[in-house]
């Protein structure tokens, strides 16, 4: 199936949601109110201990091959050119943490990011 751009988003979020409901169903709801949020943890960045994130790690990969797995197979991913488009799944899947961190409570500190280029322009 050829398609890209805003069809590509919409059509990899209703495979991961339909995967989530069916392997992690208690996500749902966690994952619909990420999905239409325009705030999130980003780039899937955390300092953890290793039973949280051999907790994250269970859940995440429980479905995670196999929604990479399907939108392979039905879109033209392979042959696009432009590396963004063809990170669509791994874009997704960095919105996941913020999923699972809406349902499993742990404690949060945020600490300031920002790229190295705009770190050098701003002086910081």
């Amino acid at each position: 199936m050829m398609i890209s751009g805003w069809e590509l988003e919409r059509f990899v979020d209703e495979i991961f949601r339909r995967h989530i409901a069916l392997k992690q169903p208690d996500y749902l709801d966690a994952f619909d109110h990420v999905s239409n949020a325009f705030t999130g943890f980003q780039y899937e960045i955390f300092i953890t201990w290793r039973k949280i994130f051999d907790d994250y790690c269970t859940w995440i990969f429980s479905f995670l091959l196999d929604v990479t797995e399907e939108v392979l197979a039905r879109t033209n991913l392979r042959q696009i050119d432009n590396p963004r488009k063809y990170r669509v799944v791994s874009f997704f899947a960095e919105r996941l943490l913020t999923v699972w961190l809406r349902k499993n409570p742990v404690r949060i500190k945020n600490c300031p990011s920002c790229f190295a280029r705009a770190c050098e322009i701003f002086g910081r």
